[in-house]
């Protein structure tokens, strides 16, 4: 028993990133949408042409272009889990990762699940933008 107790006062704490000085939230979520935002314009010419190819309605459209999106937010958060892991050290992996942040009784919490319906939106602002732009191009 005396032996665990050595064992565990030597073992050093995990502090929080959030408590590090240079944890800046506001940042960091800039740069989440700035990578979410420069996904939407390299994959739109991919995400066209699979949309143009099948023949589904309108409403399958959006739902094609909405899990894009998903797959897009829940890519740059897994990247963002993985960078914060490597630098912690903790390797363990979450299962179903994926899966947890669209399920939103149990999955995101508060700002971020706010935050990641924002950027959907502004997503396919500029999705919807870009395609205007290029289809007024293409037209005259």
């Amino acid at each position: 028993m005396e032996k665990l107790a050595k064992t565990a006062s030597t073992i050093p704490k995990r502090t929080s990133n959030k408590s590090q000085p240079d944890f800046d939230y506001s940042i960091r979520k800039q740069k989440f949408r700035e990578n979410c935002f420069r996904r939407v314009r390299e994959d739109r010419t991919r995400l066209l042409w699979k949309l143009r190819i099948s023949d589904c309605q309108s409403s399958d459209q959006k739902e094609i272009i909405n899990c894009a999106f998903q797959d897009i937010v829940s890519d740059e958060l897994k990247k963002i889990e993985d960078s914060s892991r490597n630098l912690s050290g903790n390797k363990t992996l979450t299962e179903d990762c994926d899966d947890i942040l669209w399920e939103y009784e149990e999955g995101l919490k508060g700002v971020y699940e706010g935050d990641s319906e924002e950027i959907l939106l502004e997503m396919q602002q500029i999705f919807y933008k870009d395609l205007l732009s290029e289809t007024n191009v293409n037209g005259t």
